[in-house]
């Protein structure tokens, strides 16, 4: 089902774990892009990349949020989501190709996974009987928000 992730949740917990650890990798990978930039477009690339890792931030913050209200807090080990955003730039991470394009292209990846991960997490809470109301609108929130983002990044490299 995933493109590059080459992961399977198979349960809810476990894919919200995930979602919020690629969430969090999203954000330091915008931020590192953001810092990297340079060149000919770097005014234009340096905001775009400051837009996106600060929206990710947001994100971030209200899902983890609503998983502790709505599960528990343990849900969030710390270790846990390195060990998982570890694995993430292991499968995704590559520096051979023209950096401008690939931070473009490779964040908009990412934003097709999360969206991926976004939809197979709602379905198994419905599965598991664990979605409400607010979480359902969250998901469904944050699938918008990477939609954004995604649009923002196919745009800046088609204009290449």
């Amino acid at each position: 089902i995933f493109l590059f992730l080459s992961i399977e949740p198979t349960d809810s917990l476990k894919s919200l774990v995930f979602t919020i650890s690629l969430l969090r990798y999203l954000y330091a990978y915008y931020q590192n892009c953001h810092w990297q930039v340079s060149g000919a477009n770097f005014y234009s690339a340096h905001k775009l990349f400051e837009d996106l890792y600060i929206g990710v931030s947001e994100d971030v913050d209200d899902i983890a949020e609503q998983t502790i209200g709505v599960f528990d807090k343990s849900l969030l080990n710390f270790s846990t989501q390195i060990e998982s955003m570890g694995k993430i730039h292991q499968k995704f991470y590559s520096t051979n190709e023209d950096y401008y394009v690939a931070f473009l292209k490779k964040g908009a990846q990412l934003e097709i996974e999360l969206q991926k991960l976004l939809d197979v997490t709602k379905e198994l809470l419905i599965q598991e009987k664990k979605i409400t109301s607010g979480l359902d609108d969250l998901l469904m929130g944050l699938g918008a928000n990477s939609e954004h983002r995604s649009y923002h990044l196919k745009q800046s490299f088609s204009s290449l």
